[in-house]
């Protein structure tokens, strides 16, 4: 049943009565092109993405009356995950005033180590890198990484969930340990994960204590200390979606701190910019259109994508 379809279904005043899931893995060993040894290795290797991971992800549970809005939505929701290459839902059978749903879900690979080396200015940079974006089937994202280039050497750690309990929020934690500071970084809210989501809100915490480096012709001019502090606490609500729009008004409070120093006996740490310590308040506004298109082979190759063809407004003013 296709999109079209789907709305003829709204005025019926139908229930959901039940939500299957069929996750399907990253290669399909009923194709005789992908039932060779590596392919099966690989979904043996890969842990399916859990079911659980993809009912936080649904605008909708059993029970709910049937919205072809949401299951569009939803659907998005799901494509929108880097460790899903496709899904849709579909109209299994129809009983009396209740619908009964299958989502599916095709996993893509998701263990990504890489290995980079450069040599730019007589001066070389390398990195080892190993991400990982859907942790144990829960999409939960871990990357570990060690850098190296002409300015500094580091580790790197980050950890993000997206879905975290279930108020759909987000957790994003970083943090770099490198030869001249560090950084730590941290995002914890609950943003506006649907055109109908009525209030998000958050905070936002990041610090890092570094050498800053200016060039001249190639060559090192300047150095200085810097150390910045950032933090923000916003909060926003929403009448939801309207009569094909949606309207959200944000509201914050930002501190964005930043000192220079010199570095002492260093001969290249002559100057320092001016320090800035910003306090302010913001308003921010933002209205969308629900309109999407959905392609194929755009930006990746064998991937669903959605597109955003409609209106789009966002603003955000703010006194310091």
């Amino acid at each position: 049943m296709s999109q079209a379809d789907l709305h003829t279904l709204d005025d019926l005043r139908l229930r959901i009565g039940g939500i299957r899931y069929v996750r399907h893995p990253i290669f399909d060993e009923n194709k005789p092109e992908e039932n060779n040894w590596l392919f099966r290795t690989a979904n043996r290797l890969h842990s399916l993405t859990r079911q659980k991971t993809i009912a936080r992800r649904l605008l909708f549970v059993e029970g709910d009356p049937f919205s072809s809005q949401k299951i569009a939505e939803s659907e998005r929701i799901l494509r929108s995950e880097n460790f899903l290459r496709d899904a849709h839902i579909v109209v299994e059978k129809i009983c009396g005033d209740r619908v009964f749903l299958a989502v599916h879900t095709y996993d893509v690979w998701t263990l990504i180590p890489s290995i980079n080396f450069a040599r730019s200015g007589g001066k070389n940079s390398l990195s080892f890198n190993i991400t990982e974006n859907n942790l144990l089937g829960t999409g939960q994202s871990i990357q570990v990484a060690r850098f190296s280039d002409a300015e500094r050497t580091g580790t790197l750690f980050r950890y993000v969930n997206r879905k975290l309990t279930r108020f759909q929020a987000l957790l994003d934690l970083e943090y770099q340990n490198n030869q001249d500071g560090f950084k730590k970084s941290l995002v914890f809210e609950r943003p506006f994960f649907a055109l109908d989501t009525k209030w998000s809100g958050g905070i936002e915490a990041r610090q890092f204590d570094r050498t800053a480096r200016l060039y001249f012709r190639g060559e090192e001019s300047l150095r200085y200390q810097q150390d910045s502090l950032y933090q923000e606490i916003f909060f926003g609500v929403s009448e939801g979606l309207v009569a094909g729009e949606t309207e959200r008004w944000r509201f914050g409070v930002t501190r964005d701190d930043n000192q220079f120093d010199l570095i002492p006996g260093d001969p290249l740490s002559t100057a320092v910019p001016e320090d800035r310590h910003w306090r302010y308040p913001w308003f921010g506004y933002e209205w969308i259109q629900d309109r999407f298109v959905t392609r194929t082979n755009v930006n990746l190759m064998n991937r669903t994508e959605d597109f955003h063809v409609g209106r789009y407004l966002s603003l955000r003013l703010g006194i310091s």
